[in-house]
């Protein structure tokens, strides 16, 4: 001070001091300032505020605003992290949710980020309790991010979904732009603990020990405690213990005496972190404390040559026990006697290789002896199928031994052939009823000569659709020959031609000679036929001699046929 009068550029004044279509003016009693700028640029302005009192001017302020145009050609939206992009999240009670939510403006706007939901304490959802979710709003320029934690409780989990939206608005040009990210929230039940598995009890003097299967499904972070229960002498059950370490196998009474003359019977169930109880276990007594675990064999098989396979059903106490396994022959008066000796099997098979199945069928039975070295009974007794089988000039004779035994008995019997020497794999060729036990099979073809057969049997219903196959049987056909003695190749359809019918046959050599020995004919396969010619040229009426050697599949002995043929024109 003192300001020289300013020098106004052509378009400007002090009631246009940016030269734009529409004037910047001040508003004397708010101050608001507002205008449009026809040209980008960086405007310097200057605004003075005077007080007065009755009058006299008592005070002035001075201001100096700088404030630059730009011009604006379009706005991008901005954008949030893929995580609130119509996310789904699951989780049990009592689970901790904390995931960070990012915002970018891509022109590098200004951006404002809000969020709402009803997991928050602002406007939670109907019924919902703290502890609510955290979470906050921000601003920034280009980029912010806010973090969402939420610890939730028991009585929070429900079937229907929560829903959480984050805002993020920038204030660029020519407009303002926003993006919405919605995040879905499952709360589930905490998991109720499966059902425990009592092995056995272990008695010792004025101690049980109660051992039960390890269950490693369960979660340590929804787990809360076993409760053991006991029942003394027939009285009501009460829980004597509670088992924090879901890993314990083991849980031991120590106030139970004399468990030889007083009966103590425990059951043991699984307690949730929300104090949700499990289905118990089964019921264990000390004074009937037997191996009551009898297992079922559902099938005994052939497998491979002099190999049965054994499956049973499912059993997993199997894993902390043993398997005992014995075999017989199936024939009366025989003995089982112990095979195998399994501990510490997961699975439910075995295979028993030791075995000379095209001779024998094989009766198989188990038991098994548990943690605590209790035996069970055997079980009930599985045989295998043996089938026999002759083969007669044209058919094969076969029979079989019954499969035992299921627990919905044979529905059906399959007789299933195979032709060795034409590569043809196995295919049904009768059904039979639980009580066909043989068959003859005269539909053969006559091409090959070496049949496989074998027997697949079927479980009725009432089991678990069971299916055993029998040991397999090869039977093999002799060649046969049949050699017409005349032929007559006069072109008349009837007899033009002259060759053997065979059977069987695997190699064949047919020669024919004229009565001076020289040879008119020959072949070595299947197909070719005598057409009463030698050379082109047709050969005389009259007799000649034949000579056929051939072998079939069984041996490799070479059989050998002559005789006479009469040519008649």
């Amino acid at each position: 001070m003192p300001y020289l009068n300013a020098i106004w550029e052509f378009g400007y004044s002090l009631a246009n001091i940016c030269g734009g279509t529409v004037p910047l003016t001040i508003n004397p009693a708010t101050g608001l300032v507002e205008g449009i700028p026809d040209d980008p640029g960086f405007y310097a302005m200057a605004v003075t505020i005077e007080e007065y009192r009755n009058g006299i001017l008592i005070g002035r302020v001075r201001r100096e605003i700088e404030f630059t145009v730009i011009i604006c050609d379009d706005n991008a939206a901005p954008n949030l992290s893929a995580n609130v992009a119509n996310y789904n999240y699951e989780i049990y009670a009592t689970d901790t949710l904390n995931f960070e939510v990012k915002a970018r403006d891509p022109d590098g706007d200004s951006i404002f980020l809000v969020h709402t939901g009803e997991v928050f304490s602002q406007s939670p959802a109907a019924g919902l309790s703290a502890p609510y979710a955290i979470s906050s709003d921000t601003v920034g320029v280009d980029s912010v991010s806010v973090n969402f934690y939420w610890e939730t409780t028991c009585n929070q989990a429900r079937d229907s979904v929560y829903k959480v939206v984050y805002e993020i608005k920038d204030n660029g040009c020519p407009i303002p732009l926003l993006a919405l990210g919605k995040v879905f929230i499952r709360v589930k039940p905490v998991p109720i603990i499966e059902k425990p598995n009592l092995l056995c009890l272990g008695l010792e003097n004025d101690l049980v020990h109660v051992y039960k299967n390890p269950q490693p499904e369960i979660l340590d972070r929804y787990f809360l405690h076993y409760k053991l229960y006991r029942s003394v002498n027939g009285g009501p059950y009460q829980v004597i213990q509670n088992e924090e370490d879901p890993a314990k196998f083991i849980l031991t009474d120590s106030s139970a005496a004399d468990p030889f003359s007083n009966d103590y019977c425990y059951y043991i169930s699984g307690v949730n972190t929300c104090g949700e109880e499990g289905i118990v276990s089964d019921t264990l007594c000390s004074i009937t404390q037997v191996n009551t675990t009898v297992n079922y064999i559902e099938v005994v098989s052939v497998k491979d040559k002099n190999t049965v396979s054994l499956r049973w059903e499912d059993f997993p106490d199997g894993q902390y026990g043993t398997y005992i396994i014995e075999r017989r022959s199936n024939e009366p008066g025989s003995l089982f006697s112990e095979i195998a000796r399994l501990s510490g099997k997961k699975d439910y098979d075995w295979e028993d290789a030791q075995t000379f199945t095209d001779k024998q069928s094989y009766c198989y039975r188990m038991k098994n002896i548990n943690f605590c070295d209790n035996e069970s009974e055997y079980s009930k007794e599985a045989c295998t199928i043996l089938l026999s089988g002759e083969a007669k000039p044209f058919y094969n004779n076969l029979s079989w031994t019954p499969y035992t035994e299921w627990r919905g008995d044979v529905q059906s019997y399959l007789l299933e052939r195979s032709g060795l020497a034409t590569n043809t794999p196995f295919g049904p060729i009768v059904q039979l009823s639980s009580q066909g036990l043989a068959f003859e099979d005269r539909e053969i073809p006559l091409s090959g000569g070496v049949f496989n057969y074998r027997v697949h049997a079927f479980e009725g219903s009432g089991g678990s659709n069971a299916e055993s196959f029998s040991n397999e049987v090869e039977l093999v056909q002799s060649p046969l020959l049949y050699v017409p003695n005349a032929f007559s190749p006069n072109e008349d359809a009837n007899n033009n031609t002259w060759g053997p019918a065979f059977a069987y046959v695997k190699n064949l050599e047919i020669q024919v000679f004229n009565r001076w020995g020289q040879r008119v004919f020959y072949t070595n396969t299947f197909e070719q036929t005598w057409d009463g010619k030698y050379n082109g040229n047709d050969c005389p009426q009259g007799v000649y001699l034949f000579k056929i050697k051939f072998s079939g599949f069984e041996k490799p002995d070479i059989l050998e046929k002559t005789g006479t043929v009469t040519l008649i024109r």
